[in-house]
């Protein structure tokens, strides 16, 4: 960790390395920031640090950032204009929970927030516009339905959310910016436990500071607990569920949830057509068919950089269904004790019963 001060302001940063000494990322401790040339220099400094101590040119590729152009305009004057910019997806949740308000009946603002929750699930950009406008059309209609002031009050709710996070701000959903934070809370945490447990927003020397950092080491290797595996291969059992196809070195296996007995041929060519041809009538039926089926997308080449279409990938980079598939394919492999579980059964949780009394009398 570094001790700067620039304009009077204390910076403290620190560099992020892997267990190889690999170079991934700086976070950033700042008291103070208020104008553009601010996050310019705090930029620069991150690069030019990089540069000096670590021999690295270091580029950034991907942004994530609330919704504020300080900070974008400050990071494309460091680096370059060529970047993903991700707006994080929990200040725009938390913003739109506030604009809700304005709504009276809760369940419309219900049905709004679980909407939205939906569209932030978006696995492209084609597939986040267009179910946008289907949700203006949806949403347009129940005003139409509804009395003056229902009415005047979803258009507004709409109105806000369409210009502001869709128009302005779009890049808050899942598929942005595939395989990176969709938000930066974990910064955010870090700072917060420093501030009100640690320094109570006072100055502190580097070797204190440091103590004070709530951090986790990094590690590219992700432990997968037991109960995954049994998940896992239980779902490997249940064959009706899945559905394989080949094409240009990519093996894509279609799965149903699990109130579905089975999967057939013309559930995967409708799920197809709608995804790749965002022919969707309603938003209702895009939430809906989204929700059916997950697909799973595994390179021949290279099984570690596979995907998938259900939620948790798109949120934690990995699932079941993933690794179903791929010890399916034999990439990979289940333990054994994974699969001592009698089909049909569920291993016993909690502690063991008591012992039964020697001598039982009639």
């Amino acid at each position: 960790m570094y001790k700067l001060k620039w304009n009077g302001y204390p910076v403290n940063v620190i560099g992020c390395t892997d267990k190889s000494g690999r170079f991934h990322s700086f976070c950033l401790a700042i008291m103070k920031v208020e104008m553009e040339t601010d996050f310019t220099l705090i930029f620069w400094m991150i690069r030019s640090l990089a540069t000096q101590l670590l021999n690295l040119q270091f580029s950034p590729s991907v942004l994530v950032a609330k919704c504020a152009n300080v900070i974008a305009n400050g990071f494309s004057s460091a680096f370059s204009n060529d970047f993903v910019r991700v707006n994080c997806w929990a200040h725009v949740h938390r913003n739109m929970q506030k604009q809700l308000l304005t709504i009276k009946s809760e369940k419309l603002r219900l049905q709004f927030t679980s909407d939205i929750n939906a569209l932030q699930l978006a696995h492209s950009v084609d597939s986040f516009n267009k179910a946008v406008a289907l949700l203006a059309e949806k949403w347009d209609a129940i005003g139409e339905d509804s009395s003056e002031t229902v009415k005047r009050q979803t258009e507004q709710s709409l109105q806000h959310f369409v210009e502001e996070y869709c128009d302005r701000y779009p890049g808050w959903f899942e598929g942005h910016a595939p395989g990176h934070p969709s938000h930066n809370n974990a910064l955010e945490s870090t700072n917060n436990v420093i501030k009100t447990e640690y320094t109570m927003r006072s100055r502190l020397p580097v070797t204190q500071f440091a103590k004070a950092v709530n951090y986790v080491p990094f590690d590219s290797k992700v432990p997968k607990k037991e109960k995954n595996y049994e998940e896992v291969y239980s779902l490997i059992c249940e064959k009706q569920k899945m559905l394989t196809q080949r094409s240009d070195g990519v093996i894509t296996t279609f799965i149903s949830k699990k109130d579905l007995t089975n999967i057939t041929s013309e559930q995967v060519c409708e799920y197809k057509r709608h995804f790749h041809e965002n022919h969707w009538p309603p938003f209702d039926t895009y939430v809906e068919m989204r929700m059916s089926l997950w697909a799973v997308s595994i390179p021949t080449e290279n099984w570690k950089s596979s995907t998938c279409s259900c939620p948790p990938f798109l949120k934690k980079h990995k699932c079941k269904h993933l690794i179903a598939v791929a010890a399916t394919f034999n990439p990979t492999s289940i333990p054994i004790s994974a699969k001592a579980i009698v089909l049909g059964q569920k291993k016993k949780r909690g502690h063991p019963a008591k012992a039964t009394k020697a001598l039982v009398r009639d």
